[in-house]
């Protein structure tokens, strides 16, 4: 492991989550807890840490493009640019690191509810410090419900940028952020045009329902490879 990258290591929020003995339905406020308590290990989601460890995220993929070796990998490789040129290998394999502590059986990224990384040596100017503000901007939007302006110091390293150029950036680096997630599959974001979620996504069954089947699946197949281990 790279030595920036700082690793966490938690026990897990739940085993069973009771939210599926019912109709799917997401509640107000920030959904950090609800993901983390309804996704078992090793179902495919990317994971990220917005800020502090009280935040951590997990990122479902209920629409990934076609697996592929080291999928995270060459989806970022395929997509990723930093002043119109690709991003640089040791970049990407830092942000693999911190999306995806593990990996399944079928290259996609591994939820690991023991494992968290925070990038602790980011410069938010490079390119990688870029990219990952881009999916903290979107994360703490849209699933953390903060205000851009609230995490324009604190997680965007805006501080030092004026009021308007600060709050230009603070939009462009969500709709990158929104942009990207969209394209890799994950949830909401890849069930919205261009990742941009629409007012009241959170009782859309066009969100809900991907989400429900998802974690419904990752469940089923948790429970088969207990059996098959016991």
């Amino acid at each position: 492991m790279h030595a920036s990258l700082a690793t966490v290591r938690i026990e897990p929020d739940a085993t069973v989550p009771e939210l599926l003995e019912r109709k799917l339905a997401l509640p107000e406020g920030g959904l950090a807890q609800v993901l983390r308590e309804a996704t078992p290990p090793g179902a495919a989601a990317m994971q990220f840490v917005l800020w502090g460890y009280d935040e951590r995220y997990v990122l479902p993929l209920t629409n990934p493009q076609p697996p592929v070796p080291d999928w995270l990998r060459y989806e970022l490789e395929q997509r990723l640019t930093f002043r119109e040129a690709p991003l640089r290998h040791k970049d990407v394999d830092r942000l693999v690191e911190l999306l995806a502590p593990a990996s399944r059986a079928d290259w996609l990224p591994a939820y690991d509810p023991f494992t968290w990384r925070v990038d602790e040596g980011l410069t938010k100017t490079g390119p990688r410090g870029q990219w990952t503000c881009c999916i903290a901007a979107a994360v703490a939007s849209d699933l953390g419900q903060h205000r851009l302006r609230e995490m324009s110091a604190s997680v965007l390293g805006l501080d030092d940028v004026e009021g308007h150029t600060a709050r230009k950036l603070r939009h462009t680096y969500r709709r990158r952020g929104r942009r990207l997630l969209h394209l890799l599959g994950a949830w909401p974001w890849t069930h919205a045009e261009s990742g941009k979620l629409p007012k009241g996504w959170r009782a859309d069954d066009r969100f809900l329902e991907p989400l429900e089947a998802f974690l419904l699946r990752a469940w089923e197949d948790d429970e088969r490879l207990a059996n098959g281990a016991a």
